[in-house]
């Protein structure tokens, strides 16, 4: 099998666009197994069409761990069904960077979060810039880190409108008991 070693893949900035890419990187990921790493970031015109498609055509994939869909048109809650759609084709991903779909906001983040499978080995989750704003955001991201027990790593810089009040938010619903484990552990 060609390719029978390949273990990361960047498509990124690659003219993937809707159905069409979404096929396309389809048939990548079924011909070649071993890919454990796939970046899409900086296709903008991918979309949720482009990522349903890949899902429909993708039989389950367990050795994709990490991916990359930065900046890549998704919004709203068709964007973030189809990204937990993708979740339960890959129950091995630990790693997703959904940074720059600032179209996303709380409703898509929110629609992720409620069709996530009820086992996922997700611990880093990259929210920067996708549009999560004031309490509304700051309940939705609260919502993740509680549907996300092994989460350790949680971007939302990025995200202006989250503000002060976001955060006290985000805070209060955080502090019985803590949901995310220290990123190092406390020394002696």
């Amino acid at each position: 099998h060609r390719g029978a070693s390949l273990k990361v893949i960047a498509l990124e900035a690659c003219g993937l666009i809707g159905n069409i890419g979404g096929c396309a990187v389809a048939t990548m990921l079924q011909e070649v197994p071993t890919i454990e790493e796939l970046s899409l970031s900086d296709n903008s015109s991918f979309g949720a069409e482009g990522l349903e498609a890949l899902v429909a055509g993708l039989p389950e994939h367990p050795n994709l761990r990490a991916i990359e869909l930065g900046r890549v048109g998704l919004s709203g809650s068709a964007g973030g069904g189809a990204v937990a759609a993708l979740m339960h084709k890959a129950p091995r991903l630990g790693e997703l960077n959904l940074c720059g779909n600032s179209a996303l906001g709380a409703v898509g983040v929110e629609a992720f979060v409620t069709k996530l499978p009820p086992k996922h080995e997700l611990t880093s989750l990259d929210l920067v810039a996708c549009g999560l704003e004031g309490w509304v955001g700051a309940d939705t991201v609260r919502k993740v880190i509680e549907a996300c027990p092994a989460l350790d790593t949680l971007s939302l810089s990025g995200n202006l409108a989250l503000n002060a009040e976001g955060l006290e938010r985000l805070t209060a619903g955080l502090r019985s008991p803590a949901r995310l484990r220290p990123r190092h552990p406390p020394g002696p």
